[in-house]
């Protein structure tokens, strides 16, 4: 397997990516469409409450393995202490699980939902977090090209197994559970062989410490986040539970709606991120180095978010009853909420890569514990009944704790990390302003002209033809104007040019 190059890396991620986005959307397409709108919306609760309790039982430790295996990549007993903690910790939430259907408790969270539809849910999650972490691993090392490959495949059969399992009409949420599980075990396997394969191959010289070494080393990394991070799941789980208790299922539809858009776009500037983790770890001791990666990083992150979500936003009453159906026009409001939101996510996973890369895990800690109590104040606002909404915001009002939450807490955490980067607060407002400013122009540039060249077409045609006129002038005019600026994202014409024909 051939090591490649940060920007090498990354194109490679952000290619496999638009095809991941691309094929998870055909999903994301027929699933609302399969199920009802109350089916699809105990999805999206069993998707949000399950991701958050695999996470906060994985203690952060996926964070301290990434970080150390960067640092260390002849070490491959950190790779064997990993998998063997994951595989217990996967194993007492399965119990835990059962517990609760025996004692009864399960259908205070669960309702409507059989033991076996929830432990299917639950392991979903649990073997889509592993094949993040297995990944982690590969970015750890330097080697981007054959996960990128085998996370293609696993979506293109999800794509054809979901496709063909919705026009016969069998496809229901055990079925699409089962077929996750399987097809994503199997990927797992393959990867988890190849990188133990390709690491006795690298290093031929076995670098393992016991594993009450790497239990105490892991310890002291993952201790300051460890409360803030279970705090910040606990919320997660709270919110989700307070939408369907309060507002129902179908208002947790809408937000799921919502929220797909956003993991879609995520698709492009998560990997990104991740990558991140790596670069700031090999350069944390010199200071040049990792204040100009850090503002580079942010620039392009913030374009990065800005073009889609803007986009997306200012056109959200096209593209969401397109994509998904009439059923879900509630949804609109809430996706506009949530692009928001997606802006700055974008740089908070920025800021979280620097931290622990820097193994700044109590200032970690301490941002985390902050954006929770945000969190909490705005669930008190937007999504509890109370006197200045007394029926509760249902969608809206959990899309609404999102963006002000994080918007706050990304301010916070960012301007600390430009502060010790010794970057300028001018510097950063300046990447904002400019970047919106252009991005809200040119969409509506292009909204606008849709609307006048398709004004004379009706229905999905009319919708279709908006959405292709609006984001290819949209389009045009962003790589227009950073042809012409490439110093708005870091770079110069000659360097993009040299970056792609090299990454070509």
């Amino acid at each position: 397997m051939h090591q490649d190059s940060f920007s090498g890396r990354y194109v490679i991620k952000l290619s496999s990516s638009i095809v991941i986005a691309a094929i998870n959307a055909i999903i994301q397409l027929l699933l609302p469409r399969a199920l009802s709108v109350e089916t699809y919306g105990m999805y999206s609760y069993n998707l949000n409450i399950f991701t958050s309790v695999v996470i906060l039982a994985n203690l952060s430790t996926s964070n301290a393995m990434v970080s150390k295996l960067a640092q260390r990549n002849k070490e491959r007993g950190i790779i064997y202490f990993y998998l063997q903690f994951f595989f217990i910790i996967s194993v007492i939430l399965n119990i835990f699980v059962i517990g609760l259907y025996v004692a009864g408790d399960i259908s205070r969270f669960f309702k409507g939902q059989t033991i076996y539809l929830v432990l299917l849910g639950l392991n979903a999650a649990v073997l889509n977090k592993l094949l993040s972490d297995v990944i982690s691993m590969y970015d750890a090392m330097a080697i981007s090209r054959f996960p990128a490959i085998l996370q293609v495949m696993l979506k293109v059969i999800m794509c054809i197994c979901i496709s063909a399992g919705y026009f016969i009409g069998t496809l229901n949420l055990y079925v699409f559970y089962l077929l996750q599980s399987i097809i994503t075990f199997i990927i797992i396997g393959i990867l988890i062989c190849a990188l133990l394969k390709e690491h006795k191959n690298r290093y031929r010289e076995e670098h393992n410490y016991n594993y009450k070494k790497y239990l105490i080393e892991f310890y002291h990394f993952c201790q300051p986040l460890i409360l803030a991070s279970c705090w910040a799941q606990l919320m997660i789980i709270i919110m989700n539970w307070i939408l369907m208790n309060y507002a129902g299922k179908s208002e947790q539809a809408m937000y799921g709606v919502a929220l797909q858009i956003n993991v879609v776009i995520g698709y492009v500037f998560s990997p990104y991120a991740e990558l991140l983790k790596r670069e700031f770890a090999v350069i944390e001791d010199n200071e040049v180095k990792i204040q100009y990666k850090l503002y580079q990083s942010l620039q392009h992150m913030y374009w990065l978010a800005a073009y889609f979500s803007i986009y997306i936003f200012l056109c959200a009453d096209w593209i969401v009853p397109f994509l998904f159906g009439d059923d879900y026009i509630g949804a609109i409001t809430p996706t506009r909420i949530i692009m928001i939101y997606t802006l700055y996510q974008a740089w908070g996973q920025v800021g979280g890569s620097f931290l622990l890369a820097t193994e700044r895990t109590k200032r970690q800690a301490l941002f985390t514990s902050i954006s929770q109590t945000l969190i909490l104040l705005c669930v008190l606002i937007f999504q509890i009944p109370n006197i200045f909404f007394p029926k509760g915001l249902g969608a809206e009002g959990i899309a609404l704790n999102y963006m002000v939450s994080n918007f706050l807490s990304t301010v916070i955490l960012i301007s600390y990390c430009i502060n010790v980067s010794k970057i300028r607060y001018r510097a950063m407002i300046g990447i904002q302003v400019q970047t919106l400013f252009i991005c809200i122009v040119a969409s509506c540039i292009g909204k606008l002209a849709a609307i006048i060249f398709a004004s004379n077409l009706v229905g999905s045609i009319g919708v279709i033809m908006k959405i292709l006129i609006s984001g290819t002038i949209y389009t045009v005019i962003i790589m227009m104007i950073l042809w012409i600026f490439p110093e708005m994202i870091g770079l110069t014409r000659e360097r993009i040019t040299e970056k792609l024909r090299r990454n070509k």
